[in-house]
């Protein structure tokens, strides 16, 4: 399986396969809510270095920005599911940056079955900080943290799921 991360990096990851079959067996013996929170958990200890170096490199000005970066292990929606490096993934590990700040504007609006709908109006902080815009130039935090952790992150996910399945809370106890 290759991808595609940006114009200036690639890489490429061999041997999915067998660990996809190997972790579809281990469902067929453990079950697949166990065989699930396996994936969830190792995911999360990959993804952690990602998440860390992402915050320490967002631009603080007021701190707002790094205090909403978060990550979530979901499985993939429909959104994900068309994107052009979707490969059939059962979990994805998304680190995203919660658009809600403190100088977000709350409106209150009247819909159409007669019920009180609040939301918010927020400024894309985050992606001008990420791809720029008319007024500022790019200063992307996310994209470098995750290129930079390519090797790190498949590393970790070996060692979680190799964890997880030996030694973890769903392990063979003899």
């Amino acid at each position: 399986m290759s991808y595609e991360a940006s114009s200036q990096a690639s890489f490429k990851v061999e041997g999915f396969d067998e660990l996809f079959k190997t972790m579809d067996d281990l469902a067929e013996e453990i079950g697949k809510g166990k065989t699930d929170r396996i994936w969830k958990r190792s995911l999360g200890v990959a993804m952690e270095p990602v998440l860390r170096q992402i915050r320490g490199n967002a631009p603080v000005d007021t701190g707002q920005l790094r205090d909403h970066i978060y990550m979530k292990v979901h499985r993939p929606v429909g959104r994900d599911k068309q994107s052009e490096s979707y490969r059939g993934e059962m979990f994805m590990a998304r680190v995203s940056v919660s658009p809600k700040r403190e100088d977000s504007v709350e409106r209150t609006t009247l819909n159409k079955r007669g019920k009180f709908q609040t939301y918010a109006i927020h400024r894309p902080v985050a992606l001008a900080q990420e791809f720029g815009n008319a007024n500022q130039a790019a200063r992307p935090f996310i994209r470098p943290a995750l290129e930079s952790n390519y090797d790190t992150i498949i590393q970790r996910l070996g060692q979680a799921i190799w964890y997880e399945v030996n030694w973890g809370k769903y392990a063979k106890r003899k």
